[in-house]
């Protein structure tokens, strides 16, 4: 499954995220490629869904692929050490 996220990724857009992605991995789609190139801001609570839909696919042997981000969202993904949790292209 690929979701493609734009604008700020914050906790106005983490929750729908979230939920809705939780629900495709829960029909069977357990593979999910993020792309994250047009994402401009990204706060605590999308970094804590992003997490749980990570584990949400691992408990299905699924995984999930983040592409390409750039900035702010890169900086926050190593800053808590996401980006060796993550596979990140």
């Amino acid at each position: 499954m690929n979701v493609q996220l734009e604008g700020n990724f914050t906790f106005m857009t983490a929750i729908q995220f979230k939920n809705e992605v939780l629900q495709l991995i829960d029909e069977g789609r357990h593979f999910v490629t993020i792309d994250m190139s047009g994402v401009d801001l990204i706060d605590s609570l999308a970094l804590g869904s992003l997490v749980s839909v990570l584990k949400r696919t691992h408990s299905h042997g699924g995984n999930v692929r983040i592409q390409n981000p750039q900035g702010i969202v890169r900086e926050a993904l190593a800053i808590t050490k996401l980006n060796q949790v993550f596979v990140i292209d």
